[in-house]
């Protein structure tokens, strides 16, 4: 699967190396008069920056190709699952043990799932910002997906479901999805259903 990175930041060799492959090598970026700069990894990744030095933050985004519109109403909600599960634990840190990283660097990190790709985003202090992206290419190359991590998330993802049913806005969107695209594809939910998430194990987000 592609994946389309989006950094605003300047970022660093080692967090940069640790994402695209260890000892991989990669040209200078070379940055245009409007502060944007774009290269593309051996391995794929296509990397942008922006570069804006009138502030003490640094953001990136992980793009990745694929969301709702791959699914079937039997795995609905498997994307969302899986990008969130990506967080939930690694070959080195639990996931209490990220969270608590990442909350000592002041870094917000957010999953999600849209319906035709993924994301995550993070936001940290520039000087802090080699470490927070090391953490999550951490969690990108060695995920462990927890059974117990995808027990309590499957129930967090549950209460979500519940509660976009009861907001007006979210349940009309969720109509018009469906009524315009049927059972498949765009017209599926990208948290998924009730049924649907309830069935799906750790294995199949593995697969």
């Amino acid at each position: 699967m592609k994946k389309y990175v989006i950094f605003i930041a300047a970022i660093g060799l080692t967090a940069l190396l640790i994402l695209s492959g260890c000892g991989e090598s990669y040209s200078r970026i070379e940055m245009g008069k409007d502060g944007y700069g774009k290269t593309t990894l051996a391995n794929g990744i296509t990397l942008l920056i922006n570069h804006d030095e009138s502030t003490s933050l640094s953001a990136g985004r992980i793009l990745f190709g694929g969301g709702t519109l791959t699914e079937s109403a039997e795995d609905n909600g498997i994307t969302n699952l899986m990008v969130r599960m990506l967080l939930k634990g690694n070959k080195n840190n639990t996931a209490a043990e990220i969270s608590e990283q990442l909350d000592f660097l002041g870094a917000s990190v957010s999953a999600d799932c849209f319906r035709d790709y993924s994301a995550i985003s993070f936001v940290s202090l520039t000087e802090n910002f080699d470490k927070t992206l090391q953490i999550i290419a951490e969690c990108l190359i060695s995920p462990t997906f927890p059974e117990e991590e995808l027990t309590k998330l499957k129930q967090e993802v549950d209460g979500d479901i519940k509660a976009s049913d009861d907001s007006q806005p979210q349940a009309s969107s969720k109509l018009f999805w469906k009524t315009a695209y049927g059972d498949a594809g765009y017209g599926l939910p990208t948290l998924g259903t009730a049924a649907s998430i309830e069935k799906i194990t750790v294995d199949d987000i593995k697969s």
